[in-house]
């Protein structure tokens, strides 16, 4: 998966951190960012580029490679001279591709640091500019109003009938891929309760032995995503969600492997198919 970085070590210590020459810049506008893309290979920014004043933040390493996050408030001014050295904005959701795993890795984490960021600039409470705390990755206000990094809990639930496994594609035509039922916890609500839940709602079945999987943080959408494998309980008549899905229906392990379903190193999503595939759930 996306996080699965072996033999690299990802570093996520807060710390205030002077940067070093080869350190990387992340540097994001709207849902892009700023990188040379050759094939299946990714350039950043390094340091050694910049003018000591640029305004950046320490967001994690990766072994001893140091990341910064261009602040959100600084003008984006010197893009044209980067655009001129080979430098162009790519939609975040194209480093899946990225051949090194590290470097796909640190690049998509950056992205969630940016949306924070990017979308906590004033208090919710009284409106005034946030404030950045030196002793820990927070934003306060002086109102006392304190903000953490936003990270949403959701579930993927692969549903099992016998030989059988329930298969989805979302109903937005934008996301294609075939995918499992997935969905976010609500408040007041387990995990596991989000599982029966999501699955009722957008496929019309219950399910019972829910049993835990693997969780993966997930930076397209700010997630931290729980996997789980449960049973089918009662009918497999399935009463499908138009609104949330454009299709729904039932597939053994042998038309799994002619669909060429497989582990593409990404996401939990497939991870987890191609394990009920290989006859391992």
């Amino acid at each position: 998966m996306i996080q699965d970085i072996f033999p690299h070590k990802l570093n996520i210590t807060y710390k205030i951190n002077e940067p070093k020459d080869d350190s990387f810049i992340l540097i994001f506008k709207d849902n892009k960012i700023l990188l040379i893309r050759n094939e299946d290979e990714i350039n950043l920014p390094t340091f050694r580029e910049f003018n000591d004043d640029i305004n950046i933040r320490y967001a994690f390493s990766i072994d001893e490679k140091q990341f910064f996050l261009l602040d959100v408030d600084e003008p984006l001014d010197f893009v044209s001279v980067m655009e001129d050295e080979g430098y162009t904005f790519f939609d975040v959701a194209k480093l899946r591709k990225v051949k090194h795993s590290w470097l796909r890795y640190g690049a998509t984490m950056g992205s969630h640091f940016y949306d924070w960021y990017n979308t906590s600039r004033f208090c919710g409470c009284c409106g005034k500019k946030l404030m950045h705390s030196k002793k820990e990755r927070m934003l306060y206000c002086e109102c006392g109003n304190l903000i953490y990094p936003k990270i949403c809990p959701a579930i993927i639930a692969g549903v099992i009938d016998g030989d059988k496994i329930l298969i989805t594609k979302y109903g937005d035509n934008i996301r294609t891929r075939y995918a499992l039922v997935a969905g976010y916890t609500e408040i007041g609500e387990t995990i596991e309760e989000t599982v029966k839940r999501e699955v009722m709602e957008e496929v019309g079945v219950k399910v019972k032995n829910i049993r835990y999987y693997k969780s993966q943080p997930w930076a397209f959408s700010d997630t931290l995503l729980f996997g789980f494998f449960c049973d089918l309980d009662g009918s497999n008549e399935l009463n499908i969600n138009t609104e949330e899905l454009s299709y729904g229906g039932w597939f053994s392990r042998s038309e799994l492997k002619d669909m060429n379903i497989k582990d593409d190193g990404v996401s939990l999503t497939y991870d987890m198919m191609s394990k009920f595939m290989d006859g391992k759930v």
